[in-house]
């Protein structure tokens, strides 16, 4: 204790001086109703940060989003559909709650329809007449 405040402090103590006790509020306690008007600007501000879009990426996914790969599937489809609320920011790949919860219609791969056979196919005659047994129970 060999600050100069605490020096003073000692000095204080000795004289018998006792510093005043200054009330740092001006004007006293709060009214109830100050009191009231800043709990509502408190809780305005509270609701304010809550009404802010959650932002979902590849490292905080979704709940309903098992793997990283999945989550970036799916953004992937998000943005060939257009869907506003999902964007990439670098290697960053950002997507709304609300793009999230979009339904997008998929598309059915094209599949490919089976060929009719061939009414000219010989090869099984072929076979059979070369000795070939291609076939089990052939003859």
């Amino acid at each position: 204790m060999s600050s100069t405040r605490a020096k003073r402090r000692r000095a204080a103590q000795k004289s018998g001086d006792e510093p005043e006790q200054v009330d740092v509020r001006a004007g006293g306690p709060p009214s109830r109703e100050q009191a009231f008007e800043a709990f509502v600007t408190l809780l305005r501000y509270a609701n304010r940060t809550t009404e802010t879009p959650t932002i979902y990426t590849q490292r905080h996914r979704p709940p309903d989003c098992s793997s990283r790969e999945q989550y970036l599937r799916r953004h992937r489809e998000l943005r060939r559909a257009g869907v506003e609320g999902a964007w990439m920011r670098g290697k960053v790949a950002a997507c709304t709650r609300e793009a999230w919860s979009t339904d997008i219609a998929k598309r059915k791969p094209a599949g490919i329809e089976p060929c009719a056979p061939d009414a000219r196919n010989v090869d099984d005659e072929l076979d059979a007449a070369l000795g070939i047994r291609t076939k089990v129970g052939a003859p």
